[in-house]
Formats: C-alpha cells, sequence, structure tokens
C-alpha cells in the first residue's frame, strides 16, 4: 500500500514538471512576442505623431465656412464681379 502511494506521488510530481516545462515555453513566447509588439509600437509611435499634426493643420469644417463667409463679403463689397470662364465652358466668347 505504501509503495502504490509512493508510485501516484511520483507520476504526480512527473505531471507538475511536465506542467511547469510547459508553462515556462509559453511563457518564453510569450515575452518574444512582447519584444516583437514593442519593437512595432516604437515603428509606429513617430508615424502616429506625423498623423496627428496633420489632423491638427487640416481645416475643420467651421473654419471652410467662416471663410466662404469671408470670400462672400470680399465678393460683395468688390466694386465689379470677377469674371471668370471656364475653358470651353458656358459663357465662353
Amino acid at each position: 500500500m505504501l509503495r502504490a502511494d509512493v508510485n501516484r506521488l511520483r507520476q504526480g510530481q512527473d505531471s507538475l514538471l511536465t506542467a511547469v516545462a510547459r508553462l515556462e515555453a509559453g511563457q518564453d513566447a510569450l515575452r518574444a512576442d512582447v519584444s516583437e509588439i514593442k519593437a512595432t509600437l516604437s515603428q509606429l509611435i513617430p508615424m502616429m505623431a506625423r498623423i496627428d499634426q496633420r489632423l491638427f493643420d487640416t481645416r475643420r469644417p467651421a473654419e471652410f465656412h467662416e471663410l466662404r463667409g469671408r470670400v462672400k463679403e470680399m465678393s460683395r463689397r468688390l466694386p465689379t464681379t470677377l469674371g471668370y470662364t471656364p475653358p470651353g465652358g458656358k459663357g465662353a466668347a
């Protein structure tokens, strides 16, 4: 009976050692993946900063509306209308 208990404990110990080895291998794989993610992110950060700057420099719809109003006001105040005829378009002489 004691010998059977010892054998069961040894089998349990072997199972635990196998499980620990699998966990350690998985941990190594996770470390490699995290390193790869960090490397990718370090390359993306400057790109994101450039995109952010471009978005900051881009006009907003409200700003276009304001510009449109200013152009209309300038056109109204001009003593003569500036004529523009598109090439081959309507109103061509």
